[in-house]
């Protein structure tokens, strides 16, 4: 979807963004966004230890407790679409912060906090059958690094 499809429908709904395409996420979702490094320690001559910090990011667990058949696919469809974009590709979480205008201005994504994805992890989850064959998915987990 385009970013004035997004506006026009989804405003201001949470969204993964790829190039130029919007990919709004389903609702009822609780984030858990946290700082990690990679590190290389090794103990020197002496016997001190050292610690070098090689990278550091934002990771973003995306958890939903239960999910229909039809926002499940949502979210294959969008984890799909992040592991066939091309390397190099920007590729975006965005969040809503807590203070939103009910209009989406033109600059818009800075009412949004913004994570960059370089993976994304496999996707866990759990089903049960309801009444006439309709499918709830449930612990749905997300890691996007």
């Amino acid at each position: 979807m385009t970013e004035t499809e997004y506006k026009d429908g989804f405003y201001p709904d949470d969204f993964i963004e790829i190039e130029n395409t919007f990919l709004p996420l389903p609702k009822g979702f609780s984030l858990e966004i946290a700082q990690q490094e990679i590190a290389s320690t090794f103990t020197t001559v002496d016997g001190h230890k050292r610690k070098d910090i090689i990278r550091q990011y934002e990771s973003a667990a995306i958890k939903y407790e239960f999910l229909t058949e039809k926002d499940f696919q949502t979210i294959l469809d969008i984890i799909t679409a992040l592991q066939n974009a091309a390397y190099g590709i920007e590729k975006k979480l965005y969040i809503k912060k807590q203070s939103i205008p009910s209009v989406a201005g033109s600059d818009f994504k800075n009412h949004f906090k913004a994570i960059t994805i370089d993976l994304v992890k496999p996707i866990k989850y759990a089903f049960k059958t309801r009444k006439n064959g309709l499918f709830i998915y449930s612990g749905i987990t997300v890691n996007l690094n």
